[in-house]
């Protein structure tokens, strides 16, 4: 990096450990901050940074939590969104929600690199993604936020983040997995609502600055809350679902590895509504939603091609007539039939599965 790049990476970062909505007076020679006002008129001509929705009724920039009881599938929905924002696809299927395609910092702190590697390449076949995107960075390790400066998980993602911007790859959302592993440390003095009405006191001067969105995985609390009051079964009090800007639920038995589940989502910003899922061994899709998500790969390609044939056809056959490698081709229709895109009735045959033409045009 040259120097012109981490000079100006050092002068944001610091910044943004400023106190925030403050100026610094003298009084009787001693200095005190004051807050920052403005009178109405000069508040109506000051102008501020759009607040691009990342994805279309889920997430704008601000703090958000996505809960949901143990082995729900936390930690699949929270890759399968970064990774759907960092390649441009619809986040939970094609007619699930629009994303703006934008770089992506995923912070999988209960897995290793082995486990996130395997991960993302379930969700690559099952997204149908060509390659995986090189926009989702990926890490393990992050310090809690109130760690001190040399260690301190908000300084860090500072760093990274506007790292990102000067190398020209901006990240506008940031994934953590789980909340718990980098929330502040509770005072014996201090009351569960005080203790997380103030979760988020550092991240929240760092969201305003850089204008991003940031997801935080976490739980529910057992045999609370409402589909109408969802908020209720956040695990923790009040005091943190009032700390954020927005919230997602996700909900399914978890007796299987697979079956139909509930999206609820409420915030200030996003409205509150509920959405049926489905879940299928690591992926989740909203319902109706095609399995397909990348129009130019050679699945898709292969499967608009069989639906017209209405009947099996072989490799070469099919690469043929998309002009396609036959070694790519058969790669791709293998990797499709192992997770049901695709079936096999003999070797090097291949045909649709029952109703997937519904698949092909959502």
């Amino acid at each position: 990096m040259n120097q012109s790049k981490e000079t100006k990476i050092n002068e944001v970062s610091e910044r943004s450990r400023a106190p925030d909505g403050f100026r610094k007076v003298e009084v009787l020679g001693e200095e005190l901050y004051v807050p920052v006002d403005v009178t109405a008129p000069e508040l109506a001509e000051k102008t501020f940074p759009e607040r691009k929705p990342i994805v279309e009724g889920l997430l704008v920039p601000g703090i958000y939590l996505m809960a949901g009881k143990p082995k729900v599938g936390k930690s699949w929905a929270a890759m399968q969104i970064g990774m759907s924002v960092a390649a441009g696809i619809p986040v939970f299927g094609g007619a699930g929600f629009v994303t703006r395609k934008t770089g992506v910092r995923y912070f999988g702190l209960e897995d290793s690199f082995q486990r996130l590697k395997t991960r993302q390449e379930v969700l690559k076949d099952r997204l149908g993604l060509s390659e995986l995107p090189a926009e989702l960075r990926l890490s393990t390790h992050l310090a809690p936020f109130d760690g001190p400066t040399g260690n301190n998980g908000i300084y860090q993602i500072d760093y990274l983040v506007n790292r990102d911007k000067a190398n020209g790859s901006p990240t506008d959302i940031v994934v953590i997995d789980m909340l718990k592993n980098v929330r502040p440390s509770k005072p014996a003095y201090e009351s569960i609502y005080e203790y997380d009405s103030r979760a988020f006191e550092g991240l929240r001067e760092l969201v305003d600055w850089l204008n991003m969105a940031f997801l935080l995985v976490h739980h529910t609390n057992k045999g609370e809350g409402t589909p109408e009051d969802f908020l209720a079964s956040i695990s923790g009090s009040r005091g943190l679902a009032g700390a954020v800007d927005g919230a997602l639920l996700l909900d399914r038995p978890t007796n299987s590895s697979e079956g139909q589940g509930k999206l609820l989502v409420a915030g200030r910003d996003i409205e509150a509504n509920d959405y049926d899922m489905v879940f299928e061994h690591g992926l989740w899709r909203r319902a109706g939603s095609s399995l397909f998500q990348d129009r130019d790969s050679i699945e898709f390609k292969a499967a608009v091609l069989l639906a017209k044939a209405g009947q099996p056809k072989n490799v070469t056959e099919i690469a043929e007539e998309l002009g396609a490698n036959p070694s790519s081709v058969r790669s791709a229709l293998s990797r499709g039939a192992k997770v049901g895109r695709f079936v096999s009735p003999r070797r090097g045959l291949y045909s649709l599965p029952p109703a997937s033409e519904d698949e092909i045009s959502a």
